[in-house]
């Protein structure tokens, strides 16, 4: 089906030196295991090998059992597997430009979704406004405050962050003060008074845009918060799919559940009877394609998506968060290489589909 179509995979440079020596991650060896099923050709390279003049990459591929250096023109898709920082912010985006110029197919979208502009989008639609929590612009600290005043438990988030960074619980407390949560390389907690805690909040953000969102009462496992992580694809058919949703307990105190133990979806309603597996799925499952079409139609349309979402004492859905570079850490944890496999296989069918039979 693909014949020789070319995806440029980006990697870290860290994860190129490993290439080299023949280290392959449990991701990459997936997703080559895909690509022969495919029929696609897959070059990795890291931001170091891009020549933006020339328009070409140096990256590495794999022939037989041996990794070969590669230098090649830009390819016909790219999947973005690495984070990037704002030193190499202006190099990507006009990497980015080219690529869009000559037709290149981004398998998932080559900027962070905004988490301000996700909860407009969401909240303007009918049918979904229901699963999004009250969420509020910060444009000074003082809005914080004020927000206390009714809601005594916020959750405070940078807009443009992932993986769990950037996330702060604050609670206000009947002595007049505030406790806080967040997670910088572990938990960090503390009770301050107003001014202390602005202080707080100015260097942990620092000039990040913030969102202030009232807090889901989470269903939990020991004490300990639960949420999932969905992770839909398209392999060219009309509608994404989903391939697998992996359930996460938090660790004791924490206000995110990133840093935490993974199981699927099966496995928990086996092991806890908080949920019924065949009826919560399809609930889910109906809001979940919902929730990225709905995505697609504001940021445009992405081969995959992660979704944060998230389940109150209540038995409502809750839509928390919206991921276009998704790690894939829960899937990984959760889920069996054949699962992995083809979700690669439908994300490589439908970058070759979309470049030969491109949307009207």
């Amino acid at each position: 089906m693909a014949g020789n179509f070319l995806v440029g995979v980006l990697i870290s440079p860290v994860r190129v030196r490993r290439l080299r020596e023949n280290e392959v991650s449990r991701s990459l060896s997936l997703l080559l295991a895909a690509s022969k099923v495919v029929g696609t050709a897959l070059i990795f390279f890291s931001i170091d090998g891009i020549d933006l003049r020339k328009r070409k990459i140096e990256g590495w591929s794999l022939h037989g059992d041996t990794w070969v250096r590669r230098v090649s023109p830009y390819p016909q898709a790219i999947y973005l597997r690495s984070s990037y920082s704002s030193r190499t912010r202006k190099l990507l985006a006009d990497f980015f430009l080219q690529l869009e110029r000559q037709g290149t197919v981004f398998i998932n979208y080559p900027l962070r979704m905004d988490k301000w502009e996700m909860y407009k989008c969401l909240a303007a639609q009918p049918g979904l406004r229901q699963y999004v929590p009250p969420t509020w612009p910060i444009r000074t600290l003082d809005d914080i405050a004020s927000l206390l005043e009714l809601h005594h438990v916020l959750y405070l988030k940078a807009c443009l962050s992932g993986r769990g960074k950037l996330v702060m619980r604050v609670e206000k407390i009947n002595t007049g003060e505030y406790y806080f949560t967040r997670y910088d390389g572990g938990l960090k907690t503390g009770k301050l008074h107003w001014g202390a805690l602005r202080q707080e909040i100015r260097a942990f953000f620092d000039q990040s845009k913030v969102i202030a969102q009232k807090e889901i009462d989470l269903i939990q496992v020991g004490g300990c918060n639960v949420d999932f992580r969905a992770e839909l694809y398209r392999d060219g058919s009309e509608l994404p799919k989903l391939i697998g949703i992996p359930v996460r307990i938090g660790l004791p105190g924490s206000p995110i559940t990133t840093h935490s133990s993974s199981m699927s979806l099966e496995d928990f309603c086996a092991q806890y009877s908080l949920v019924e597996y065949k009826e919560f799925r399809e609930r889910a499952e109906e809001f979940l394609t919902k929730t990225y079409v709905a995505l697609e139609d504001c940021f445009g349309e992405s081969g995959e998506l992660g979704i944060d979402f998230g389940l109150d004492t209540q038995g409502r859905l809750w839509f928390i968060e919206g991921n276009s570079h998704s790690a894939k850490v829960s899937l990984y944890n959760s889920y069996s290489d054949e699962v992995l496999i083809k979700l690669y296989q439908g994300l490589l069918a439908y970058a070759a589909k979309h470049k030969l039979s491109p949307p009207k």
